[in-house]
């Protein structure tokens, strides 16, 4: 989807065809993501750099309006939410710091710091990131 916003730029889903047809969109809210962190300022920084590297980072938001758009009926929207402990959910942490650092968001210290934190985090087994998924759902006419 090139541009979520205008209906008519995407591909009508083939369950659009045919009356009573089911269309399921899921997205990720590239803002809405949880992490455990002693600065919160800076992780929010973090994160709201990542988002402005990903195309689109926001389009989640606006499903259930794409749905309506293209007439379908019945529309619902669900978040579901995924909660990441394990050692290997740091690599999702460190990625996006040491993006936000390469894009000017954040200093190298500030970088260096934030990920040394989530690797003290992933040893003592207190990491943690939590990524909404938000569902939306419409039946055709």
């Amino acid at each position: 989807m090139n541009s979520p916003t205008r209906p008519g730029r995407w591909p009508r889903p083939a369950g659009c065809s045919h009356p009573g047809g089911r269309v399921v969109l899921v997205g990720q809210d590239g803002e809405a993501l949880v992490v455990d962190a002693d600065d919160a300022a800076l992780t929010s920084t973090i994160v709201r750099a990542r988002a402005s590297l990903v195309p689109l980072p926001r389009a989640a938001r606006g499903q259930r309006g794409l749905l309506l758009d293209a007439g379908l009926g019945d529309v619902t929207t669900e978040a579901h939410t995924t909660v990441l402990t394990g050692p290997e959910t740091l690599r999702l942490l460190t990625g996006p710091a040491e993006a936000a650092c390469a894009a000017g968001a954040i200093t190298r210290g500030q970088a260096g710091a934030w990920c040394a934190e989530q690797r003290e985090r992933a040893r003592a087994d207190r990491l943690l990131l939590a990524v909404p998924l938000f569902l939306a759902a419409g039946t055709a006419r």
